[in-house]
């Protein structure tokens, strides 16, 4: 007799026997299935209303994102980057930090860009690389 034959003939042997499981009387079976009844009524109706509330919240988020008009897109223009002196300009950074700063309209003419003297009391945005050291490596002026 193999090893599932074994435990056939053991579970058919339970059921058989006085020790085996026995039938819970009627009212438990109507008590548990009237419980199950409740639990998934409940169940259902807390998933309508989350399903109703989700779709609710779909909607007018739909209804908003077609209602607004797109943001213009601005496009950037900006300089080359120019290393400051005393940097070596192919020096590798391993490690660095883009930082976008306010500067005086007057740094342009360090760099040899043109500048309105009438608008020299601007500031201009720019940004500049941070080496590994917290040093500025190089910067670039953006419109």
């Amino acid at each position: 007799m193999n090893e599932v034959e074994s435990i056939r003939a053991a579970l058919r042997a339970l059921a058989q026997s006085e020790t085996g499981f026995e039938e819970a009387p009627a009212s438990v079976e109507s008590a548990l299935i009237e419980e199950f009844r409740r639990r998934r009524a409940n169940r259902t109706g807390r998933a309508r209303m989350v399903w109703g509330t989700l779709a609710a919240a779909l909607l007018m988020f739909f209804a908003y994102s077609f209602n607004r008009a797109p943001a213009p897109a601005k496009p950037e223009i900006a300089t080359r980057f120019f290393a400051l002196p005393g940097n070596d300009p192919f020096e590798r950074l391993d490690h660095g930090r883009l930082v976008r700063v306010r500067l005086p309209r007057s740094s342009l003419r360090a760099f040899g860009l043109p500048m309105n003297e009438e608008r020299a009391f601007e500031t201009v945005k720019a940004e500049v690389v941070l080496g590994e050291d917290g040093l500025v490596r190089a910067i670039r002026f953006v419109q």
